[in-house]
């Protein structure tokens, strides 16, 4: 029997080309370059041929990867995302393409390979669009859930997550490719979700695919009638405790005696029970006062006196019910500070040039520092100091400045130094006013510079 067949074979294709009918590939023929995931045209011409031709991927070695498409022979192309086959995405790889028509059997093949490089494989995704945070959705409404995705295929599970994490229930399972679910707002496989916050989780098994909301949304109560709204809601009412630091007056000067009120105001809808108040001074304890249960508007204020010694500045902090034994309405105003400057002089660097930042060696460099007293009072006699990056080797002592008499409130002086380097490159000049603390003063944060001259040419001279 298989010599009457091979003779029938041979037969028909010495028909076909007595016909001539035949197929040839023409894209990729050999030596392309197409990366995996991107769009590319598979292209033949054919001539006597009809119906579909079954295009394949065929691996160079020989065999069939998988089916790329069926199409009508006629169409002589198509456009193929590079890699995708019946049989899965295809490695990168070296292939060819193999055409067959059916009703003709005719069939080509590219005449050399092509190859699929990089790249990936078009990634699947969805992601939520309503309700995506925000929204207040009546339970027992009808809501339209929204999405949209891209590659995604197959059915999408729809979940309703609570707010703080994990899922209350399942919605339903619907085509991810209808992009919308009706739902009867609250109703899952687990029953009707209560009142409060939720989010939409959308997850797509096949191919592991998900995505929530990006924000929480609430399921409210229905709508109601006025009337039956009116004889529901109930107005509930809590107290609420706000501690005040009331400075008298803010900027005291050292030596002057003074008062800071601690107030506490019940600014809340309900009365309040008795609770404690703590003072603080910087981070010492400086008593603990008990206050009584205050009806809302009413107050309970302490006034703490005290001289200032000198100047600079102190923190004071106070708060109410740090046991929370109140059930407070917020706790954020159960808390104060208030940062108090104590009046006196304040030195300040107030300005630091020269005519010019590069210099030559042995040229002389001049820096000039302008020291302004910002306080509230005079100061007397201090000390400027200049401390000069010198050259390895070359001993220089520290440049400084005395200010007799000191300065009056608002005052500037104007210090002029000047020094010849003796090695290049760059060199870092520190300034300090007052460096001993001899003046004290309501802010010593502020009693530095700096500066840098660039000093070009020669070596270090002996």
């Amino acid at each position: 029997m298989k010599k009457p067949i091979g003779m029938l074979t041979a037969l028909l294709f010495l028909a076909a080309l007595a016909w001539g009918q035949s197929i040839t590939v023409t894209a990729p023929n050999g030596g392309e370059c197409w990366t995996l995931g991107t769009p590319q045209g598979i292209t033949w011409s054919s001539q006597g041929c009809s119906g579909n031709v079954r295009i394949n991927l065929v691996n160079a070695g020989g065999g069939v990867f998988g089916t790329i498409a069926l199409v009508p022979v006629a169409s002589g192309c198509y456009s193929w995302t590079v890699g995708q086959t019946n049989a899965g995405t295809a490695p990168a790889g070296n292939y060819r393409i193999g055409l067959y028509v059916p009703a003709q059997g005719v069939d080509d093949r590219s005449d050399a390979a092509f190859s699929i490089i990089g790249g990936q494989p078009p990634t699947a995704s969805i992601t939520v669009t309503a309700p995506n945070g925000g929204e207040a959705w009546p339970r027992g409404t009808t809501k339209a859930i929204t999405w949209t995705h891209s590659q995604a295929s197959g059915n999408v599970r729809i979940d309703l997550v609570q707010g703080g994490g994990g899922v209350f229930g399942t919605i339903a399972t619907v085509p991810v490719a209808s992009g919308s679910c009706a739902w009867n707002v609250g109703q899952t496989n687990a029953g009707m979700a209560p009142y409060g916050d939720y989010r939409i989780g959308l997850h797509v098994a096949d191919q592991s695919v998900e995505d929530q909301s990006d924000g929480v949304f609430k399921i409210t109560m229905a709508f109601a009638p006025i009337q039956i709204q009116k004889e529901m809601m109930v107005m509930a009412s809590f107290p609420d405790l706000k501690i005040s630091i009331l400075p008298n007056p803010n900027s005291p000067a050292g030596g002057d005696k003074t008062v800071v009120e601690f107030r506490v105001d019940n600014i809340g809808t309900a009365a309040s029970e008795a609770t404690v108040m703590r003072i603080f001074m910087g981070s010492a304890l400086k008593g603990t006062w008990n206050v009584p249960g205050l009806q809302p508007g009413r107050h309970y204020s302490l006034d703490h006196k005290l001289t200032p010694d000198g100047p600079g500045w102190i923190l004071w902090s106070g708060d109410v019910d740090h046991d929370e034994k109140i059930g407070d309405k917020q706790r954020a105003n159960n808390f104060a500070q208030f940062k108090m400057v104590i009046r006196g002089p304040d030195l300040k660097i107030t300005s630091v040039r020269s005519p010019d930042r590069k210099q030559i060696l042995l040229q002389k460099c001049i820096l000039d520092v302008e020291v302004t007293n910002v306080g509230h009072a005079a100061c007397g006699t201090f000390e400027l100091d200049v401390d000069l990056d010198t050259c390895k080797g070359i001993a220089h002592g520290r440049d400084y400045r005395i200010q007799e008499g000191g300065l009056a409130q608002g005052e500037t002086a104007t210090f002029r130094f000047t020094h010849r380097y003796k090695c290049y490159g760059m060199k870092w000049v520190k300034i300090y006013v007052d460096k001993a603390n001899q003046v004290k003063e309501e802010d010593e944060s502020n009693n530095e510079d700096g500066y840098s001259f660039h000093i070009s040419g020669g070596n270090i001279i002996d």
